[in-house]
């Protein structure tokens, strides 16, 4: 009966806070004057603010880059970020830990390049710097202690197996799910995903495809990089429609304010620090 009350308790502090959350930052843009272009939802966890800077692979921690680990979550959070970026890849058990990829990151963070591991193996690592890396369980533990925090999901092989998995649990609505194409957003939307950012890094899709997957969808925003953003009319179209774009990975702060003048409203940084 304790446990069920303190369940309850913390259940009700949960939705409070993020509750709190959502009405000062809602205050906060009416009086300023700025507004996400997707209009305001009423539910506490998909009327989430926007995310000005996401912190790439948990952001940049000890000089390192794509680390997703416990320290650049902690730190990073301790610099006002709410937003991260975080990698997710299947061990050989298929479990998920927070590691971009098995072959350039696990040999720089690890020293080892023989592809992937077993969890426990992983788990008992010693990384670079003294980072500590983290399994999927371990990120769980860090959003209960960090209510107010979202992660943004890249995860780069099986991921609508990946987003069933995070679905069954109780910190699915902590989750803003990229996905890669068109097929997989109705499937992420089926989960219960309320947010969902179409990255187009891997999608070879025109101008005029992307456009009608944001407005069909009702994309949470588009992902796109620098490049991309440059070249042609996407991004002003985009906006023009009142489709929310982040550019990735952006680590010049002079850059910003050319990149918002355009229309950009997200960007993903290693050390750019919110002010």
């Amino acid at each position: 009966m304790a446990n069920r009350k303190n369940k309850e308790a913390e259940s009700e502090l949960l939705t409070l806070t993020d509750f709190l959350s959502y009405y000062n930052w809602k205050r906060q843009v009416i009086k300023e004057g700025r507004f996400w272009k997707k209009d305001f939802k009423d539910d506490f966890f998909s009327a989430v603010a926007p995310p000005r800077l996401i912190a790439h692979a948990g952001g940049g921690a000890r000089g390192l880059t794509y680390t997703n680990s416990l320290e650049a979550l902690n730190e990073n959070y301790a610099q006002d970020f709410r937003y991260f970026e975080i990698d997710l890849s299947w061990t050989l058990d298929d479990k998920l830990v927070l590691i971009h990829d098995w072959e350039q990151t696990y040999k720089n963070l690890f020293n080892r390049a023989d592809g992937p591991p077993f969890s426990l193996f992983f788990k008992n690592l010693k990384m670079n710097q003294g980072l500590t890396q983290m399994t999927l369980d371990d990120l769980y533990s860090w959003l209960k202690a960090h209510p107010d925090a979202r992660i943004i999901t890249d995860i780069k092989e099986r991921n609508i197996e990946a987003l069933q998995q995070i679905a069954q649990t109780d910190y699915r609505d902590y989750f803003i799910v990229q996905v890669y194409n068109e097929d997989e957003i109705q499937p992420a939307k089926d989960l219960g995903y309320q947010n969902i950012i179409l990255t187009l890094y891997r999608a070879d899709y025109d101008n005029a495809k992307v456009l009608d997957l944001a407005q069909k969808y009702d994309l949470f925003a588009i992902t796109m990089s620098e490049a991309r953003a440059a070249k042609g009319e996407l991004l002003k179209q985009l906006n023009d429609k009142g489709v929310a774009v982040c550019l990735h990975t952006i680590n010049d702060p002079q850059a910003l304010p050319a990149w918002e003048e355009q229309g950009a409203d997200g960007f993903y940084t290693d050390f750019i620090v919110p002010k």
